[in-house]
């Protein structure tokens, strides 16, 4: 069984992944802001690239309710660690909203604050993995609940919500977007 971060075929860490560095080894950094820096590093250092390209895999053509709901855990989990810095939301596009939001209305002295001071250029990396942070098999619940499709009519009824779980792990892929 391969980890998460143990994937063969390793990916390069994405760009950004170097511009992260200083912050996190700057001794007045606060606490919670390196734990921020770190999760974000993570997600776009190599082993985070290679999971988010499998992840878009297989995303592609789950094959029954069972695989997409251990993908969308196995998804959220790989962003725990940023789970702190966001509530998670029961739809996908109650997570977008939320995200979008504390982006938004986050003070300048909170960790969100001080990351978009710091790094307001990977803004659009941040809202990503935040999003990803509040995936769950819970938002196709109220999907499963209603057919038991399989295949591409179960892809096409899941279209809502793997569609925008899609695009943000490819804001998160190197290479202007990845594969």
């Amino acid at each position: 069984v391969a980890l998460p971060d143990a994937l063969p075929e390793p990916e390069a860490a994405h760009p950004a992944h170097a511009a992260l560095d200083p912050a996190r080894r700057a001794a007045d950094t606060p606490e919670g802001l390196r734990r921020l820096v770190a999760a974000m590093r993570h997600v776009l250092g190599a082993s985070g690239q290679t999971f988010l390209r499998v992840a878009l895999e297989a995303l592609r053509k789950p094959r029954d309710q069972e695989v997409v709901n251990s993908l969308l855990n196995a998804i959220g989990n790989y962003f725990v660690n940023l789970r702190e810095f966001v509530p998670a939301h029961a739809s996908i596009e109650e997570q977008i909203k939320g995200v979008d939001a504390l982006l938004d209305e986050s003070p300048a002295d909170s960790h969100i604050g001080q990351f978009l001071a710091t790094w307001g250029a990977q803004r659009a990396l941040l809202r990503a993995a935040l999003i990803m942070s509040g995936i769950t098999d819970a938002m196709v619940t109220p999907i499963f609940a209603r057919t038991d499709a399989m295949g591409t009519v179960m892809r096409r009824k899941l279209e809502p919500v793997i569609g925008p779980i899609s695009e943000q792990l490819r804001v998160l892929r190197h290479a202007g977007g990845g594969r």
